[in-house]
């Protein structure tokens, strides 16, 4: 297993290293982890968002480039503050499992077992839950965001979203990616999307999401997270 160094660059990079990583693991390299931040915010779309999601006159206005991603999910602001971690597995690997949903749940137990230890209350969102919380959202302006609703295994502290999944599956390899906020977001995702009452959507994320600092009562430096949690690989 190869574990790269920790690095912040732009959003566009992180993109092109996370396509290029999977490639690698697809063609024979061995399994890899990468942990990264980024230096800019950057609003980065799901593959599968399609029509007018991001305000791309306020990004302009703002020099917040639009990115969209080879993975599904829904929107992210990627920014100083979120670390992102990234694991591709080959085909075959113990923990690339067939079962899509089934596949997550070792990287949230992961999470879950080293946030307790820093201080949060973490706990994992069952299938039940998440697919509850999918329904509910279904038509509402959150679910453009990917903390605006939950998925199976991730990461929240009472009903607050803490820890994103997502993955990438090609033949021969899969890319597991995970994002955590350090530290209360510094730019408000509501104000770059193109919904009609953006203080409502706001609201909605403030009462459902979280970030490190606020559950722990300290902030964490990305290092102290890397260096933390224990990967089963």
């Amino acid at each position: 297993m190869r574990v790269l160094p920790y690095v912040e660059r732009g959003g566009a990079e992180s993109i092109a290293a996370d396509d290029a990583l999977l490639d690698a693991v697809a063609g024979g390299a061995p399994a890899t982890v990468a942990w990264y931040g980024y230096d800019a915010p950057c609003l980065v779309l799901g593959y599968g968002q399609r029509g007018p999601v991001a305000d791309e006159a306020v990004c302009a206005a703002r020099g917040i480039p639009v990115l969209r991603r080879r993975g599904g999910g829904a929107a992210v602001l990627a920014e100083p503050g979120l670390l992102g971690l990234s694991v591709a597995l080959p085909k075959g690997h113990p923990l690339n499992a067939d079962d899509v949903t089934a596949a997550y749940r070792w990287l949230g137990e992961a999470f879950v077992a080293t946030l307790i230890d820093l201080g949060a209350s973490a706990r994992l969102v069952d299938v039940a839950e998440a697919r509850a919380d999918t329904a509910a959202a279904r038509g509402a302006d959150r679910a453009l965001v990917c903390f605006g609703s939950l998925s199976p295994w991730e990461v929240v502290v009472g009903r607050r979203k803490l820890v994103g999944l997502a993955q990438i599956r090609r033949r021969g390899a899969t890319l597991f990616q995970a994002g955590v906020y350090l530290r209360p977001t510094t730019h408000e995702i509501a104000d770059l999307l193109d919904v009609g009452r953006r203080v409502d959507l706001a609201t909605d994320l403030a009462s459902r999401t979280t970030d490190l600092e606020t559950v722990s009562g300290r902030l964490y430096a990305p290092g102290d997270l890397v260096s933390a949690i224990r990967l089963p690989l």
